[in-house]
């Protein structure tokens, strides 16, 4: 994957190719002194982009795997085993999960937390910053202390992570609206509009 030393590269080779370019050319005009500086930015701007879908293919993923881990444990398996059959979920949140299983064994920590000390889903998902992955795991941590009743807590948790993205899908879908209002206008009501007063002048 992208690291920040390449993303810092790619935008330093842009800006020195868009700085030959003027010297060569002899452009030295502010609309390409602008265009330079956007595309030196462009590495970054692509992998924010990159990091932003990540993380909401993450979010969407969460009610599925709660759902997986739920369904795991009211057949009897334990969280442990239930949170081993969700690291095979595809996507990112199933490589989150694999790796988890993979440090806990190859630790030998336990995946759950027990006397106060954070077990490894916790620790390694707080390492992400994202507060839905991390609330995500501890529930997962209190699921697993409830013993028999740990089934249908994680139901209960799978059902709320579900109405949770419903709320958020409608709220973006919401938005999606708000945010396509000034495009339309700039790009639909403002030629229409000149094409109908202009020809009167």
């Amino acid at each position: 994957g992208k690291t920040v030393g390449s993303v810092l590269g790619a935008s330093v080779v842009y800006l020195l190719g868009g700085i030959v370019y003027i010297m060569m050319f002899q452009s030295y005009s502010m609309i390409y002194f602008a265009a330079v500086a956007l595309i030196a930015y462009y590495p970054y701007m692509k992998l924010k982009g990159r990091g932003d879908d990540v993380r909401k293919m993450v979010k969407r993923s969460l009610p599925e795997a709660a759902a997986l881990i739920a369904a795991e444990m009211s057949a009897g398996g334990s969280a442990e085993t239930a949170v081993t059959r969700a690291a095979n979920l595809p996507g990112p949140l199933g490589k989150m999960i694999k790796d988890t299983v993979a440090i806990a064994q190859q630790s030998g920590r336990l995946i759950f937390s027990r006397d106060a000390i954070d077990g490894v889903m916790v620790e390694h998902f707080s390492k992400y910053r994202l507060p839905d992955v991390e609330a995500f795991a501890r529930q997962i941590d209190l699921v697993a202390e409830k013993g028999t009743d740990g089934p249908k807590q994680m139901s209960e948790v799978a059902r709320g992570l579900s109405r949770e993205y419903r709320s958020d899908i409608k709220t973006e879908s919401e938005k999606l609206s708000n945010k396509l209002l000034m495009p339309m206008t700039l790009y639909i009501f403002v030629p229409f509009m000149l094409a109908i007063f202009v020809p009167l002048f």
